[in-house]
């Protein structure tokens, strides 16, 4: 069961110049758009991104955004494949490259920070070089488990050396971090992924105004 035309209702009758429905996960949200974002990421097999609905996906979309671009995840090889194998399906979408990246919310600077991601584990040194070089503060100890409650409790005890906990906003980043935080004097902050743009500065924001200029006319 889905309430997304029910959310949809109440979103138009708050004029908005735009509305955006995400889908959960591969799936697609059951109400009639005017254009089509797809994102995929570069470190899936190619069966896995045409299967199911997949290749529909591609085929329907303006854009489309590979993310986690980079290596260990995937290497210039696959990224390459994966351009080649999305324009043979639609040859007309515009294709854009990215990496995540933490973006805190409040400022981390000088502090010691415990950081809770649902990243893969392999990337852990560049998150970690990254956090640190641009917020000036110091990465004690890194948890890839917020999928798993059991884990990420044990983590926390792992190392008591940091006085700041970090983290996406997960169910679990409330129920088990934030809960955390305030019963042992913790600071606990949320950050974004944010998407770096691989390449030409600005162009995501470009195609994403042609898109709403185009339905607009």
């Amino acid at each position: 069961m889905s309430n997304i035309k029910e959310g949809i209702d109440i979103a138009v009758k708050l004029n908005p110049d735009l509305i955006i429905v995400e889908g959960s996960g591969a799936s697609i949200p059951d109400v009639e758009t005017d254009a089509s974002i797809c994102v995929i990421g570069a470190g899936q097999n190619w069966e896995n991104i045409i299967g199911y609905l997949g290749i529909y996906r591609i085929i329907s979309a303006d854009l489309i955004i590979i993310t986690m671009c980079e290596e260990p995840l995937a290497d210039r090889d696959k990224v390459i494949f994966l351009e080649k194998g999305i324009k043979k399906i639609n040859s007309k979408a515009k294709i854009i490259k990215t990496v995540f990246r933490p973006q805190p919310l409040s400022d981390i600077g000088g502090k010691k920070i415990f950081i809770a991601m649902t990243a893969n584990k392999i990337i852990e040194s560049i998150i970690k070089n990254y956090v640190e070089s641009n917020f000036n503060c110091n990465v004690k100890q890194m948890s890839f488990s917020l999928g798993s409650r059991e884990k990420l409790r044990k983590d926390l005890e792992k190392n008591g050396d940091y006085d700041t906990i970090l983290t996406e906003l997960k169910a679990a980043s409330v129920d088990v971090l934030t809960d955390y935080a305030f019963k042992h004097k913790k600071e606990i902050i949320y950050m974004n992924n944010a998407p770096i743009i691989l390449g030409s500065k600005g162009v995501l924001e470009r195609e994403l105004k042609k898109i709403f200029s185009k339905e607009k006319d």
